[in-house]
């Protein structure tokens, strides 16, 4: 008798022992299922870049933008070559490649004009305005120029690079009086106001040129400069505005316009 209790004792520890583990395998597989089947991996998106947004005080006030942020809408190259040079780059007009300056499909004779800029180390552009195509190779023969620069080192540093030519001058023809430019690789917000020949640059907020065009005394500080073989500069009252592809990386965003 007492054998027989104890081989029932035995087959009932043995059966609790197995339906333990087979729960415990149960459970493992359960953890499993949940780890593997149930939890969603999220992918992860950039947001898309966006131009600048013109808001209703601004739209008030005759402000609009001239790029979206993402595309080249409303821009062309100089001459209608081709526009590869130039693409949307982090939300920027960035050029890219060798190629023409590019242009408004617009012309504009009486504006204020806002953007932000970016150069590359050593690098070299422009912000051009009224100008003209006709026969012309380039932007610089009919249109004056704030200049962006980065003369901090290397190859336009120092000496190598005149007050005419530095950051926020009207360039070749009206010097600056400091550097004004940001380090490089930051945006500099650059701000043009163009009023019957009466011009205003500002560069970060404060004001690097302040001249009047079409006066006895622009046409004598244009016969001093090397514009003066060039037919035709700075006489046109109305025009495109103009990036500069110099061979150097340049970024543009926030550009926007208003017509005076």
């Amino acid at each position: 008798m007492n054998n027989l209790l104890k081989s029932l004792n035995q087959i009932l520890v043995g059966g609790i022992l197995i339906s333990a583990f087979a729960c415990g395998g149960e459970a493992q597989k359960a953890d499993d299922t949940v780890t593997t089947d149930t939890v969603k991996t999220e992918a992860v998106t950039t947001p898309e870049p966006a131009g600048y947004q013109v808001s209703a005080e601004e739209q008030q006030a005759g402000w609009k933008a001239l790029f979206d942020g993402k595309s080249l809408d409303g821009w062309r190259s100089f001459q209608n070559d081709s526009l590869k040079a130039w693409a949307v780059e982090d939300g920027c007009i960035a050029r890219v490649a060798e190629g023409n300056d590019i242009i408004t499909n617009e012309q504009y004779e009486n504006f204020e004009l806002k953007l932000e800029w970016k150069i590359a180390p050593e690098g070299n552009s422009g912000v051009f305005y009224h100008v003209v195509e006709g026969d012309h190779k380039t932007t610089y023969e009919t249109a004056p120029e704030m200049q962006i620069i980065d003369a901090s080192a290397g190859r336009y540093a120092g000496d190598k690079t005149t007050p005419k030519q530095k950051a926020g001058a009207n360039y070749d023809l009206h010097a600056v009086d400091k550097e004004y430019a940001k380090p490089v690789g930051e945006f500099n917000e650059a701000h043009i106001i163009c009023n019957n020949g009466k011009v205003q640059y500002f560069l970060n907020g404060q004001k690097t040129a302040d001249f009047e065009m079409w006066t006895p005394e622009w046409k004598k500080l244009i016969k001093g400069s090397k514009f003066d073989k060039m037919k035709g500069f700075a006489e046109a009252k109305t025009g495109y505005i103009a990036f500069q592809n110099h061979g150097d990386k340049v970024w543009f965003k926030n550009v926007r316009i208003k017509v005076l």
